[in-house]
């Protein structure tokens, strides 16, 4: 016995393929975006830990504190834990943890929004980068700066420099304050005066 097929059942399964064809075609489309997205949050992902595209706020978010901990600004900053989308210290822990503890002295934790890590004694300065290559070495306005002589005299800027004295004098300069040549002598204590001749203060600096 012979079946026939009438134009219906052709019509429903051409129909029937077509819909399949457009959800296949949906999720390739979908998944498409999806990569794309991903790949336009690789940089903030990896500097910031926001690795997820939100699509409300057309921009990249961090998800998790995993996110966070993997960032370059959980390295350096203590920026590890998750808020609100964004990755942001939180504690001493994270501050102590952070690069910038032992190079600028910002290891204590201060709640405040623009800094939330800062210099919490004066031993976080004296024992930070700064304060041995710079002569940043007191506390104070925030973070480490130069306040006195003394400061400078003890940073490497001095030793092999010569710039041993320090440069600003009013209240409103220190936090900008450096160290520089005040004359001569603060040149001969540098070792560019004894291996290069540089024993003349000139402008801060030693010629």
């Amino acid at each position: 016995m012979k079946v026939r097929f009438g134009w219906g059942v052709g019509i429903a399964a051409a129909l029937a393929l077509a819909a399949v064809m457009a959800l296949v075609r949906g999720f390739f489309v979908t998944k498409a975006r999806e990569l794309a997205n991903t790949r336009r949050c690789d940089g903030p992902c990896r500097i910031l830990g926001h690795c997820g595209w939100d699509e409300e706020t057309q921009r990249c978010r961090a998800r998790s504190g995993l996110e966070c901990r993997n960032s370059d600004a959980c390295k350096s900053n203590g920026f590890c834990s998750h808020g609100d989308g964004n990755c942001e210290a939180t504690s001493d822990e994270e501050c102590r943890g952070a690069e910038q503890c032992a190079a600028a002295g910002r290891c204590q934790f201060t709640g405040e929004a623009a800094a939330p890590c800062a210099p919490g004694t004066a031993e976080h300065c004296q024992e930070a980068t700064v304060c041995r290559r710079l002569g940043r070495c007191s506390r104070a306005n925030g973070s480490c700066n130069v306040v006195t002589n003394e400061d400078c005299a003890r940073s490497e800027i001095c030793t092999l420099h010569g710039e041993c004295t320090l440069a600003a004098r009013s209240p409103e300069e220190l936090a900008i304050a450096s160290c520089a040549a005040a004359n001569n002598e603060d040149c001969a204590r540098g070792e560019d005066c004894t291996k290069r001749g540089a024993c003349t203060a000139v402008d801060g600096a030693c010629r």
